[in-house]
């Protein structure tokens, strides 16, 4: 659909459609992650009280699946011709979140456990990732 407006109705179309496109997601994804980790919430701790240590983790993975679900921004990126920039930005937002967290983890006044700490970083790569590929997508918006 994004292509198809794209071709048919130029760059500025198809920013708008993926900007609607995205937040729209971003804020259903965000309404089912909330009943899907309470439901997630019960029912690991009725059935499997093994993991009950992984919940945790739960809401910040559930988080990371609702930013990737709703990042349309490389895909308007690509269409428009933009894989270099698409490119560069993920670089350095990974780059950026990659040494930031290597710096916090070696200060040693981290109080997280393994599990936390990645789990924070897998979060802060996403938000990283999407809010450089927005502002791209931004920058790319009209010819």
């Amino acid at each position: 659909m994004l292509a198809r407006r794209y071709g048919e109705s130029g760059v500025g179309e198809a920013f708008t459609i993926c900007r609607r496109i995205s937040l729209i997601t971003l804020l259903a994804g965000g309404i089912a992650a909330l009943a899907l980790g309470w439901a997630l919430d019960h029912a690991i701790s009725r059935w499997y009280p093994q993991y009950v240590e992984s919940l945790v983790v739960l809401p910040i993975f559930l988080a990371i699946a609702v930013f990737r679900l709703a990042d349309f921004w490389s895909s308007f990126l690509m269409i428009a011709g933009k894989e270099a920039s698409l490119l560069v930005v993920q670089a350095l937002a990974a780059l950026t979140v990659t040494v930031g967290w290597f710096v916090i983890q070696s200060a040693e006044s981290s109080s997280l456990d393994n599990m936390q700490a990645i789990a924070w970083f897998g979060l802060s790569l996403t938000l990283a990732s999407q809010l450089a590929t927005a502002l791209t997508a931004w920058r790319w918006r009209s010819p």
